[in-house]
């Protein structure tokens, strides 16, 4: 399918970016593209091969969370507090995942998964912005595209990032910080500079791991078995919480009981590979216990599937002891992480 359908401008405001809200007519527009954009990929399939590559990416995703021994949380944005030493710090998923189809004959890329665990962002308070996956996919799919053909068909969900971000690799002294006796006008136009320089060469490094992964592949499958898979389940809240009434939820989710959210989460095998779709942010530790129980030779997460706003941020319980703004802020349970984990093997079971 090589028809490109635009979404249109969301009518987003600084509470939706929380919540989960945007103009009910553009979601309700945007779904109905999604169905007429897979009908018309249905309508014009054709024989094709689909491959698994994953490669490390170097200096893009880092530890959002690390905590100092005077109990604050580090971060290259403010000045740190002397003399403070890092007393922990979480660990990232440096693989790129890449699930590649190509035409079976001519051996063009038609479309291709591009999974990764990282906050995508250079400057968080864009809100809605392609940043570094609208760099890979512009990148790759000029790189990919044969003559006279559309260019590939590139999605890139998020892996589990949680606790993952590219702030420490960031160059921050030019991205974020203001510089005494600087107009607001050449703060900014030094600043937007230095962010499409760090987009580009933050995505580019992304780029490269993409392409490490692709040239890494070495079995290619003409006809790989092709399953789904869809299981509903509850999720345990933090005890008063009631969901706000900003927060759109799907008629069946209303019938939740008390103290928990229902939700949902699919999967999609490919062959020896799978995509398991899931909700919320997952913090990393989840994403390698998913990884450990997965029965299937490869396996791509993507996170914030379907469902966000009703908790955000899902992680092991342990974590919480340490605080910090995300296990604050989420309303899931402590125990909500594990719960996920464990519906998810069921539904590995069940595929």
């Amino acid at each position: 399918m090589h028809t490109s359908y635009g979404t249109g401008p969301a009518q987003v405001t600084p509470e939706a970016y929380y919540l989960g809200l945007a103009d009910p007519e553009w979601k309700e527009h945007f779904v109905a593209q999604s169905i007429a954009a897979t009908l018309e990929a249905w309508h014009t399939r054709r024989a094709a091969e689909v491959g698994y590559g994953e490669a490390e990416v170097q200096g893009v995703g880092s530890s959002r969370r690390v905590l100092l021994s005077d109990g604050t949380w580090a971060d290259p944005r403010r000045v740190q507090p002397p003399q403070a030493e890092v007393v922990s710090r979480t660990q990232i998923d440096p693989l790129v995942r890449v699930l590649l189809v190509r035409d079976s004959s001519s051996q063009v890329i038609l479309a291709a998964v591009v999974n990764y665990g990282s906050h995508p962002w250079i400057f968080n308070a864009s809100a809605v912005s392609a940043e570094m996956p609208g760099v890979a996919y512009t990148t790759l799919g000029a790189r990919w595209s044969a003559p006279e053909a559309a260019p590939p068909v590139i999605l890139c969900p998020s892996g589990p990032a949680g606790d993952v971000t590219a702030i420490w690799n960031i160059d921050i002294e030019n991205v974020w910080t203001t510089r005494p006796g600087e107009s607001p006008a050449d703060s900014l136009a030094r600043r937007e500079q230095a962010f499409d320089h760090e987009l580009q060469r933050l995505g580019g490094r992304l780029v490269a791991g993409v392409e490490a992964a692709v040239a890494g592949i070495e079995r290619w499958d003409a006809q790989p078995a092709i399953r789904t898979g869809r299981r509903e389940f509850a999720l345990p809240l933090k005890p008063g919480y009631h969901r706000p009434p900003e927060v759109i939820v799907a008629g069946w989710q209303l019938a939740a009981p008390d103290g928990q959210h229902l939700t949902e989460a699919q999967l999609l095998q490919v062959g020896d590979s799978a995509i398991l779709a899931v909700p919320g942010e997952l913090f990393v530790s989840l994403g390698r216990q998913l990884q450990s129980l997965s029965p299937y030779r490869h396996l791509l997460i993507a996170t914030i599937a379907n469902d966000y706003g009703p908790f955000s941020y899902l992680a092991e319980a342990a974590d919480y002891k340490l605080g910090g703004y995300e296990l604050i802020l989420t309303p899931a349970a402590p125990e909500a992480g594990e719960e996920l984990v464990r519906q998810s093997a069921l539904l590995f079971n069940a595929a």
